[in-house]
């Protein structure tokens, strides 16, 4: 959804992930270009990167790809206790901006919105709902990075 909102916003997006399976749905967000390492895609850097991850490597990788004077934004959450290394001087010397981002503060109506006016292609990001005594089931897959998004199936609910 953040690549939809980017591109909305007249960004270029790039998109990497290492599940090469989510890559078409990146796409049809408006992803501009698609791989599953930064080495395939960086050229000179970004002027932004965000991500979305909350995983210290792919973190550190992203800080290491931003251009002079760039900005990384951090939106997932990898734990209270996640760190990643970082040296200050490299922050310092390429004058860049670290962010965080919290993503739910004032930002449900806005979300609703945005996917009631239906320009939002999500039900891409997620495949046919799980019942509910499956759950145990959806979280492994989520665990294991199977797919994109999970929907739990209340009640018989669709």
């Amino acid at each position: 959804m953040l690549t939809a909102l980017l591109t909305w916003a007249g960004g270029h997006v790039d998109v990497v992930d290492r599940n090469g399976d989510r890559l078409p749905t990146a796409g049809a967000f408006g992803a501009t270009r698609t791989a599953t390492a930064i080495a395939d895609l960086d050229r000179d850097g970004w002027s932004v990167a965000v991500d979305a991850t909350g995983n210290p490597t792919a973190i550190a990788e992203a800080l290491a790809h931003v251009r002079k004077t760039g900005r990384l934004a951090l939106l997932g959450i990898g734990g209270s206790n996640a760190t990643f290394p970082f040296a200050p001087f490299d922050v310092v010397a390429r004058e860049l901006t670290i962010v965080g981002v919290n993503s739910v503060r004032h930002s449900f109506g806005r979300a609703a919105r945005l996917l009631a006016d239906d320009r939002m292609p999500a039900g891409l990001l997620h495949g046919p709902p799980v019942p509910l005594v499956e759950t145990a089931i959806a979280f492994e897959q989520t665990r294991a990075a199977l797919g994109l998004k999970t929907r739990i199936a209340v009640g018989g609910a669709q």
